[in-house]
């Protein structure tokens, strides 16, 4: 689970900018839509369902009152004629083996008679009330008294017990059907029981079932509303108005155990269909009435619109799939060819510029952009000229390698001869020249310390002090502890020398150079300062432009100076950087002064200590 979670959000992450957009644009467009619609459907659907639930409930409490009337009636017609004395008086002489006179006939007949068959007919709710003699002696009067065997032709006397409620039967007591018993009855049998005979009679009161239950024969009424009417034995009673599932949901209704014993309105799903239903426990019947109604129609009509809807919403979303992702990449075309440019970097190409303008983040990136790959261009020229160099010094090195021992054996030679020819003054000399080549020759790094310098210095300005006829003084004014500073080897004497040979020659005088030092807690500055005849105002400011690289060494080569001191600026920003280096001032006639700003670095204990 945990692998295939992992490569799912790999693909996710894998996915183009604008790809990853559109499904967010889409999803925050969409989702909410989607479920509001389906919210909005379903309360559609369930408003539609409780408005029928809330029409079945009224249904259910008129017929609830409805079928109360019927069975009152015909409850009060069965006790009228059990408890009638002309009847019983009747059937008890019958049981007995007597039979009525004629006028005795006529006057039951023309008196309580026909009272009972006007009362009958007179009552809408009844199809008859007969009374049924146990034997065939008793004289019939219809429609009130019949004898045993009209009652052994109806249906219902053949079931055990032959008293209670029959449902759906019809009206043979003449053997077949009478001219209106081609209607299915309902009808409640009761004994009349006599002290001495035991029972001596039945009663019967039907009804019509239309009557009882007009809905289940009512087939101008609409095609999803039916009923049946279920006993509690299980038999299921239909009438003339149901529908083709009427037998499959009944059945289920009752597997189910959905019809309750007592009145309730509930929905279910049988068969494929939807239906609402209530139920009128009758307990006097020993039955249940229940309502259909079939929603299926109706819950299929607010189905279908939700898939319209949706399926124009699908044909919507796709058209706004390719507009949103067709709008993305427009927008992100400025961050694809940033890409581009980085990916033709990748293979080599450092000339590429992006040309996106802009003041957004797709601008900002741009500009960086290029920034960055000038400094790429700019780091990589510098590190050609560190090269470079490198490669100069390590030949330079080489040469002075082949040479060194025989130059030194030379010095030492004259040296020897100027002491035997007690020539003090040049002994001095070569010895002086022999330390400085000596310095110059030994190149086992590109830094030494401050102190190690100032020595060639000091050898150096007493080589020129014995070739010319005035004296070049030195004066330092250095802390203790920096003298211990790393710089570049060969950085302060071109400075010297430009000073000698275009500051303090020309006067032929003696003159003086001041070296001071400054540090704080980063860096390091150190000051190379004459009191020669300085320079110009022009040339002052062609060798600054030297110094920042405004004007090429050729032309200012043939000036006389600024080459060495040009060389010193490159050496120290390429070893430390772009904001060390070489700034000069001056004065003409007056003084030169050069000051060398470097990081501190100082040598203890053969280990380099950087303090930035």
């Amino acid at each position: 689970m945990e692998k295939k979670k992992a490569q799912f959000w790999q693909k996710i992450h894998s996915l183009r900018l604008n790809t990853k957009f559109t499904i967010l644009i889409l999803l925050l467009v969409f989702f909410p839509l989607v479920v509001l619609s389906l919210v909005l459907f379903y309360q559609i659907e369930q408003s539609s369902v409780q408005q029928i639930e809330s029409d079945m409930y009224y249904r259910q409490r008129e017929l609830d009152s409805a079928i109360s009337i019927r069975l009152e009636a015909i409850d009060m017609m069965q006790r009228s004629f059990s408890n009638n004395d002309a009847l019983l008086g009747m059937l008890e002489a019958s049981a007995a083996g007597e039979t009525l006179s004629t006028r005795e006939l006529l006057e039951f007949s023309q008196g309580i008679g026909s009272f009972l068959t006007q009362t009958v007919e007179n009552n809408p709710v009844l199809y008859t009330v007969r009374v049924y003699s146990r034997d065939d002696y008793i004289q019939e009067i219809m429609p009130i008294v019949y004898k045993a065997s009209r009652m052994e032709n109806m249906s219902w006397s053949k079931e055990n017990p032959v008293t209670g409620w029959h449902y759906s039967y019809y009206d043979t007591s003449f053997g077949s059907l009478t001219e209106n018993g081609d209607v299915p009855l309902l009808g409640l049998v009761t004994p009349i029981n006599d002290f001495t005979y035991g029972t001596i009679g039945y009663v019967e009161a039907a009804t019509e079932m239309r009557t009882m239950f007009p809905a289940m024969y009512d087939d101008k009424s609409d095609s999803g509303d039916w009923s049946f009417f279920v006993v509690d034995g299980g038999e299921i009673y239909f009438g003339t108005h149901t529908s083709p599932y009427s037998e499959i949901i009944a059945e289920s209704l009752l597997l189910n155990r959905a019809i309750k014993k007592e009145p309730s309105v509930k929905r279910e799903s049988i068969a494929g269909r939807e239906i609402v239903f209530f139920a009128i426990p009758i307990s006097k019947m020993g039955g249940t009435y229940v309502g259909v109604t079939d929603i299926t129609d109706i819950v299929s009509e607010v189905r279908m619109q939700r898939n319209a809807f949706f399926a124009v919403l699908v044909i919507i979303g796709i058209f706004m799939t390719f507009a949103v992702s067709g709008m993305v990449r427009g927008m992100l075309g400025r961050l694809y060819t940033v890409v581009e440019n980085m990916r033709a970097i990748r293979h080599g190409d450092l000339s590429v510029r992006s040309d996106v303008e802009g003041t957004d983040e797709v601008g900002e990136l741009a500009h960086q952009f290029n920034r960055m790959l000038d400094r790429i261009e700019q780091l990589t020229e510098e590190n050609v000229q560190r090269e470079i160099l490198a490669k100069n010094a390590g030949i330079r090195s080489l040469q002075n390698q082949i040479n060194a021992h025989f130059i030194y054996n030379v010095l030492e030679s004259i040296k020897m001869l100027a002491e035997m020819n007690e020539e003090y003054a040049i002994s001095d000399a070569i010895t002086s020249l022999g330390k400085l080549l000596r310095y110059s020759m030994r190149w086992e790094s590109g830094t030494v310390t401050l102190r190690e310098e100032l020595e060639y210095i000091e050898n150096y300005l007493a080589l020129m002090n014995f070739r010319n006829d005035f004296t070049i003084n030195l004066a330092i004014n250095l802390p203790d502890d920096m003298y211990r500073q790393k710089i570049p080897k060969m950085s302060l004497q071109p400075i010297v020398e430009n000073s000698v040979i275009h500051g303090i020659s020309d006067l032929g005088e003696d003159a003086t150079i001041y070296i001071k030092g400054v540090e704080d807690e980063n860096d390091v500055w150190i000051e190379l300062s004459d009191n020669g005849q300085g320079m110009s105002k022009e040339a002052l400011e062609r060798l600054q432009m030297r110094l920042k690289g405004e004007v090429e060494t050729e032309e200012i080569s043939h000036k006389g100076h600024g080459v060495g001191i040009k060389n010193v600026a490159d050496c120290i920003m390429l070893e430390f950087g772009r904001e060390y280096g070489l700034t000069v001032a001056s004065e003409e006639g007056k003084f030169t002064k050069t000051i060398m700003h470097l990081p501190k670095r100082k040598e203890k204990r053969n280990e380099i200590i950087t303090n930035r």
